[in-house]
């Protein structure tokens, strides 16, 4: 497993891999990247900014997950007691994160004390993927159970249960709007709720292959998704309409859109990191960084 996330600004990317190590890299300026210590004793399996861009959390095998400041470059929390890997960790709001990992379970604890507010019990296999909703009100969970579920941050209930998907589910997302929930699954699936009528499923088929991650653009509008088969695809987000398919020449760890909104940026697993400059460009330009730090 492997890691990649941009930060809010898109102007900058982390990596994290089988060794351990998060590594910062500057899109512009093709810099040899910067790396923070000391390395998780295992594997990395998620990172997440904070909303403003200035900590980041980690997810790893070695059963612990660590927020980071990114100007010090290193730990200001080590979070452990956990009993598996864990998978996911992702920010509540300023004192607090969500992690979910191998044995199905999702803590929310404050990452300054290390104390668990709520466990969230209702999956029965790993939980794959954590997202919260942008108002802060809202966590939903993404999970080998094929299940997926909405639990409500304050009180820990579940507001909906979503277990009449046919694969296992692999990474979660909120629209921006809060109208739409999207979920994929390791059948190339994607499943979008209307949370106003939530008894009513969308599926289409998005890719051959498990999607690895998706993200909307900065506008809402557009709907970036990636795979273990070499091809990203837009979609527009309201409707579903494949607009726009690029060639990674790799399979895709992580693909975002650029600050404006107007470009691409990807990471896989051959190492190498890939910007559309435009969403009109067929050729991006290349980005070469290790093997190890981009694998997934």
């Amino acid at each position: 497993m492997g890691a990649v996330a941009l930060s809010p600004d898109r102007r900058s990317a982390l990596s994290g891999s089988s060794d351990g190590i998060i590594r910062i890299w500057n899109i512009g300026s093709g810099d040899s990247p910067v790396e923070l210590g000391p390395p998780h004793g295992g594997p990395i399996n998620s990172l997440h900014y904070s909303s403003d861009g200035r900590l980041i959390v980690s997810a790893s095998d070695d059963k612990t997950a660590r927020v980071w400041d990114i100007e010090a470059k290193k730990p200001i929390a080590t979070l452990t007691g956990n009993a598996q890997e864990l998978v996911d960790a992702v920010f509540i709001n300023s004192e607090e994160v969500a992690t979910g990992g191998a044995d199905g379970i999702i803590k929310i604890r404050n990452f300054k004390t290390n104390q668990i507010r709520m466990t969230l019990t209702g999956h029965d296999m790993t939980v794959w993927s954590l997202a919260v909703s942008k108002d802060g009100k809202y966590l939903a969970s993404a999970s080998q159970d094929k299940t997926v579920i909405v639990w409500e941050v304050s009180t820990g209930e579940q507001k909906f249960h979503f277990d009449e998907n046919d694969a296992p589910m692999r990474c979660v997302r909120f629209a921006d709007d809060q109208s739409r929930l999207l979920a994929a699954g390791s059948d190339g699936q994607l499943r979008t709720w209307s949370l106003s009528t939530p008894d009513v499923v969308t599926i289409r088929a998005a890719h051959s292959t498990p999607v690895t991650h998706m993200t909307f653009s900065p506008d809402g509008r557009l709907l970036l998704t990636s795979s273990h088969e070499p091809i990203i695809k837009i979609w527009d987000s309201a409707t579903g309409l494949l607009l726009r398919s690029y060639d990674n020449g790799a399979p895709s760890n992580c693909s975002d859109f650029l600050a404006d909104g107007q470009g691409l940026v990807s990471a896989g697993d051959d190492g190498v990191i890939r910007i559309w400059e435009t969403l009109k460009a067929t050729r991006p330009h290349s980005w070469k960084g290790t093997r190890k730090a981009l694998m997934r």
